[in-house]
């Protein structure tokens, strides 16, 4: 909400994109996982991983093959924030909802990726199945489980 009152238009502008709030989201995730002792590189803390990418994982070779996948595409929903924002009618309910329904990552591998379209879901998506993309590029997936120690 704070940064609808920006002053200068291009930092809002970049502040309020998919970009900008995409980063916000990854680093607000990389920090529970830091302050959790779960932080293992950013394939840590996906949601999902392929059995591919867990075998490249396995096999250390992670930062060449791995890919960190929006299982939807970050900019279809991430829009929705911005414009609430700028509407002046962001609420924490509004965030909880679109990113409980959408914010789901995946571990991928780059021949993996190639098969997803990169910027939109298909034109037969329901707009309910966060897994919709994956699914229908035949990809499989697992949760990526992930320890939480308690404090």
């Amino acid at each position: 909400m704070l940064k609808r009152e920006i002053p200068d238009d291009f930092l809002r502008k970049y502040h309020l994109s998919s970009k900008g709030i995409g980063d916000d989201l990854y680093f607000l995730t990389e920090s529970y996982f830091r302050q959790k002792g779960l932080f293992k590189g950013k394939h840590s803390m996906s949601d999902y991983i392929t059995p591919n990418a867990m075998k490249a994982i396995e096999s250390g070779i992670v930062s060449k093959n791995l890919i960190y996948e929006h299982m939807v595409p970050k900019n279809l929903y991430i829009k929705q924030i911005s414009e609430i924002t700028l509407a002046g009618q962001l609420t924490e309910e509004f965030i909880y909802d679109l990113l409980i329904k959408y914010y789901f990552v995946c571990s991928v591998t780059k021949e993996e990726d190639e098969k997803l379209p990169s910027i939109k879901m298909a034109d037969d998506w329901d707009g309910i199945n966060p897994f919709y993309r994956y699914e229908k590029a035949g990809i499989e997936f697992l949760p990526n489980r992930k320890e939480v120690t308690s404090e």
